[in-house]
């Protein structure tokens, strides 16, 4: 995990000019009545969003807290999460944390908690698994505030990199949050960054604009001349009269490259096989295939056809490849999604049709008709068949004898299936 950098403002000056960029911020400002509300922050390593709603909050009553994790990549949900969940008041733990718990379909509907007095709360969630995965802790904070009034809050800065040592050539990610960020107040500020070398020189600066709640993420590569000497850099923060540092360990140079050449690995998915409902033959199939690797902390590979896509009766065979951020490529794997037409299908009062024909209340030509009304109307499922076109239209013997027995409970249903499939292959009956 990186580094953490908590900075408190205690004196706060109007105007700051910082190379070019003019900021200012306003303290001392009053929060409303905490009503409905949705957040959005990542984790502190940015493997995922969480999105916490809630409705408004009354002191003394049970609030539901929705939360939603979600992939950063595709912006949806993430299925199969494994979490852990705390609050705290004034920098003390007054619930939790809980358990380690999963959720299947990567959302929480029916978290609640009781709010016993006004305040400023912190909720924290824990993610330690993904997809029956486990990965290391991640964590994300959310700042809640209750009541109509909190005084003079003061602005703080809380940031981390995405690890702690990188080589000469990698993405350095930095992400955090402004504490007591307000969009009213502080929308017209930047965050800027500035890079320092080990000898304290500038080499690199830049800025972002943080999110409606706060949060913050930026990156920069470690690559060029400025970076050619190992030890520690330096990045340091700003937001208005806000500042602090992270330190980063970089092992510089050329000669020390030690280039990522490994490449990432799927993991070879199971052959899928389905049936169709219907004879039109289209189902819309949806898989997933996990890709590891020993740099990346996420690779989502490309697979041809996609998850999603109307799959047809036969065999698909499914091409799944992955590239790591060092341009390493997968060795590509293959699954084969069968899509298979609908077994006939024909309920046991049928029977009473079958037996009828057998002791010749009924002739061929009625049994035909009841038979091919059944299809039509859908109570007999008969998968597609190429038909001769024949135009005899006499019934053959045995299959009536098939109706007989079948009847009779002395034959299976399929057997009794392949007479009526036998009929409609020779256009008797009409699929």
């Amino acid at each position: 995990m990186g580094d953490y950098l908590k900075i408190s403002v205690k004196k706060i000056s109007q105007n700051v000019i910082l190379m070019g960029i003019t900021v200012s911020l306003l303290v001392g400002f009053n929060f409303v009545f905490a009503e409905s509300e949705t957040q959005t922050l990542p984790t502190d390593k940015g493997t995922l969003n969480v999105r916490l709603s809630h409705d408004e909050i009354v002191p003394g009553q049970l609030t539901t807290l929705k939360t939603e994790f979600i992939n950063p990549q595709t912006q949806k949900i993430q299925e199969h999460i494994d979490w852990r969940f705390s609050v705290s008041k004034d920098g003390e733990t007054i619930w939790g944390p809980t358990q380690l718990s999963h959720t299947s379909k990567g959302s929480l509907d029916n978290l609640k908690y009781e709010f016993q007095e006004d305040g400023m709360y912190n909720f924290e969630f824990e993610v330690e698994g993904i997809l029956f995965q486990p990965i290391p802790l991640e964590k994300v904070t959310f700042d809640v505030i209750v009541g109509d009034k909190v005084p003079q809050t003061l602005v703080s800065i809380d940031a981390h990199t995405s690890k702690n040592f990188y080589d000469y050539g990698e993405s350095v990610g930095v992400n955090g949050k402004i504490k007591n960020y307000d969009k009213t107040v502080h929308s017209n500020l930047v965050l800027a960054y500035l890079v320092l070398d080990p000898s304290g020189e500038l080499i690199t600066l830049g800025q972002t604009d943080p999110s409606s709640f706060g949060s913050f993420s930026f990156s920069f590569v470690a690559r060029g001349n400025q970076f050619e000497s190992s030890g520690d850099y330096s990045i340091q923060l700003v937001f208005g009269p806000a500042k602090g540092e992270i330190p980063m360990y970089l092992s510089g140079g050329e000669t020390e490259i030690r280039p990522d050449t490994k490449p990432p690995k799927i993991l070879q998915p199971k052959n899928i096989e389905v049936y169709t409902e219907t004879n039109d033959g289209i189902v819309m199939i949806d898989f997933d295939v996990l890709v590891t690797d020993d740099t990346d902390e996420m690779i989502l590979p490309l697979c041809k056809p996609s998850s999603g896509y109307l799959f047809g009766i036969g065999d698909t065979i499914v091409k799944c490849t992955a590239r790591d951020s060092a341009g390493n490529f997968a060795i590509p794997v293959y699954f084969t999604v069968t899509v298979n037409p609908p077994e006939t299908s024909i309920p046991s009062w049928v029977k009473n049709v079958a037996e009828f024909w057998c002791e010749d209340k009924i002739d061929d030509s009625s049994f035909v008709e009841g038979i091919q009304y059944l299809i039509d109307n859908g109570i007999i499922i008969i998968p597609l068949t190429s038909q001769s076109g024949s135009d005899s239209q006499e019934v053959p013997q045995w299959v009536k004898n098939n109706a007989c027995w079948w009847s009779a409970g002395s034959i299976t249903d399929k057997d009794f299936a392949s007479g009526i499939e036998y009929l409609v292959s020779q256009g008797i009956i009409r699929v």
